[in-house]
């Protein structure tokens, strides 16, 4: 594939994607035009390409119904600089055989984006990027961590309430660390004297999900193995050397919570990709939690983790309270004064 920016002429690769393409559209027996053909034709111009590659894509094209067309589009799309998950989100809306989404909205969207990265477009005109404060925090978490890619509206949540947290009384506490890229952000955005008074509690096995917790979207080799989840605890112990407020918690969640020593929590990050250590996790640190508190879910509005969404979210009515999903796919629970249910 061509390194990002490129703008690939047709023929060849492009050329090659656009057949395959064409050759999973074509259908056995429905005839007729397909919804998602110009769509796609102006997706492709959208996203830089010449316009004799749409030519080239809509000659290629015959009558034909839509498929799970999501890793060619995809080859397609994120050739010029487009963010590949974002690339694959419009791929899966545009391939669902459905005719309410907006195509035209979401490439209105597209095109006036300030930023697009993460699974995440906005024309929000983003200020905080900007920040000095911001840019040294994600700076400083961006050189240890593990992301593989931008997250920056998901680190500018967690600052954010972080730093509303900041104002109450009780730890800090993240459930799901890796190698700390999101805990480090937190610690660099407030400064160390935020913690004064408080412990950055950092609970993980390091080295990556535990079988026996896994459910049937995680059963797949790839979820589990040594290349994905190399183990971390060194590096981790040596990202928080400088930090003696944090205090690193290595095993399996639920068991080691007990290791809490604390008895009121201000801030509550859980990240671990599957529902039982999450729903174990709210579950336990939920009595402490001081009023205005905020939980972040970090995989909460992703497809892949629907599992951990309609369990935390049968948790959280058993409180009493609900779980808003965020744009950035994050969830965002706030301990209400009375406490819920």
């Amino acid at each position: 594939m061509s390194g990002e920016g490129d703008v690939l002429e047709p023929g060849g690769e492009v050329q090659e994607a656009l057949a395959q393409l064409a050759a999973r559209l074509r259908p056995n027996n429905r005839p007729g035009p397909v919804p998602i053909i110009g769509p796609i034709r102006t997706l492709l111009v959208a996203a830089g390409y010449p316009p004799e590659a749409s030519t080239l894509f809509s000659s290629l094209l015959q009558p034909a119904k839509p498929s799970d067309l999501r890793a060619q589009l995809r080859l397609v799309l994120d050739n010029n600089g487009l963010d590949r998950r974002f690339a694959n989100d419009i791929a899966a809306m545009l391939t669902r055989d459905s005719d309410e989404i907006d195509v035209g909205e979401l490439l209105r969207i597209a095109s006036r984006s300030s930023t697009a990265e993460d699974s995440c477009a906005s024309v929000a005109a983003p200020s905080w990027l900007a920040d000095p404060r911001f840019a040294g925090a994600y700076a400083e978490a961006k050189g240890i961590a593990a992301w593989g890619r931008e997250i920056r509206w998901r680190v500018q949540t967690l600052v954010k309430l972080a730093a509303a947290a900041s104002h109450l009384e009780g730890d800090f506490v993240e459930c799901g660390v890796d190698t700390g890229g999101t805990a480090r952000a937190v610690m660099a955005y407030l400064g160390d004297d935020a913690f004064a008074d408080r412990t950055f509690y950092l609970f993980d096995t390091f080295r990556g999900l535990v079988s026996d917790q896994l459910d049937a979207d995680h059963q797949e080799g790839e979820h589990i193995s040594d290349e994905r989840y190399p183990d971390v605890s060194e590096v981790v112990r040596a990202n928080f050397a400088d930090k003696p407020f944090a205090r690193i918690v290595q095993g399996t969640v639920p068991e080691t919570l007990d290791q809490f020593e604390g008895s009121r929590v201000a801030y509550l990050h859980i990240d671990m990709n599957v529902a039982h250590p999450e729903v174990e996790a709210l579950r336990f640190f939920w009595p402490m939690l001081v009023p205005g508190a905020p939980v972040v879910f970090d995989d909460y509005g992703f497809p892949p983790h629907h599992l951990q969404r309609t369990a935390l979210d049968e948790v959280a009515r058993e409180l009493g309270v609900e779980i808003m999903m965020l744009p950035t796919c994050q969830g965002l629970l706030i301990r209400p004064p009375d406490g819920g249910a």
